[in-house]
């Protein structure tokens, strides 16, 4: 199943939704802390049940379309919507076309890419977007390791997971690649990763006319979410609350401690 309850038996209902290459097994410290106050469920994204694609022309909006038809077979009231990165942003798409889903909104360090930016990415060719940074970075990522250990020991090295906590790193590696009978392998596929990287959706006319309360964290050396995108989220939807975190995009990973009281007042309030 697409939602699955993952923890707690409170009567607040709070579905999460994950980031791009990150399976919601993931967030286990954070999910856990979740259900000492609410029930908490997560979300795959498609990636995750349809890991041999389709990947080219799948859009932002598909993911939504996804967790709409989701959430109306999990819940037949509204709940609380929590997503990180990818899954903050298709958690506003989301909203922003079935509002009677969700009683409140909390995103932590979406993807809102600035207009000039955006425009700039829909402009050009397939081919040139392939040699975006990040996007030639999650091609190259080795989609196999001989065993669990190799696979943390590599990424121990790598930059992103600089901030994680080995017991953090190891909560990614083991919800992060599934055993073969050589091997782990990536559960969501480095191609997936890359094709979501490149269909990053215009979120600023959705933002607009959105009324449900809305919760933003974000990260304070985040580079996904800095100050222009701040400001222009808090000209465009109107009474959105909006608070730095301590550390980069990968923050409720790498600081859940942090993100569960602030999630705990405005769910319950």
């Amino acid at each position: 199943m697409a939602i699955q309850h993952f923890a707690g038996s409170a009567s607040t209902k709070i579905c999460f939704a994950h980031a791009n290459g990150y399976p919601p097994g993931s967030y286990r410290p954070l999910l856990e802390a979740l259900a000492d106050f609410a029930s908490v469920y997560t979300y795959d994204h498609l990636p995750l049940r349809m890991p041999e694609g389709p990947y080219k022309g799948v859009k932002w909006g598909h993911f939504a379309d996804d967790y709409i038809a989701q959430l109306q077979r999990a819940f037949d009231e509204p709940v609380v919507l929590l997503g990180h990165s990818l899954g903050g942003t298709v958690s506003m798409l989301t909203a922003a076309q079935q509002s009677h889903l969700c009683s409140r909104l909390i995103l932590l360090d979406p993807v809102f890419i600035p207009p000039k930016l955006q425009l700039a990415m829909r402009l050009l060719p397939r081919s040139k977007r392939q040699q975006m940074p990040m996007v030639r970075k999650a091609l190259r990522r080795p989609n196999f390791f001989s065993d669990y250990t190799e696979a943390f020991q590599f990424h121990r090295k790598a930059r992103a997971f600089t901030n994680f906590s080995d017991d953090a790193l190891w909560g990614y590696i083991r919800a992060g690649f599934g055993e073969r009978e050589d091997g782990v392998a990536l559960r969501f596929s480095r191609e997936w990763e890359a094709e979501i990287y490149m269909s990053a959706p215009w979120v600023w006319s959705k933002l607009k006319r959105l009324s449900i309360p809305t919760l933003g964290l974000v990260g304070e050396q985040s580079d996904v979410v800095y100050e222009p995108v701040i400001q222009r989220w808090k000209k465009t939807q109107k009474g959105v609350t909006i608070v730095p975190m301590q550390g980069g995009h990968l923050f409720p990973l790498e600081s859940p401690d942090a993100v569960v009281p602030l999630v705990q007042e405005f769910s319950l309030s």
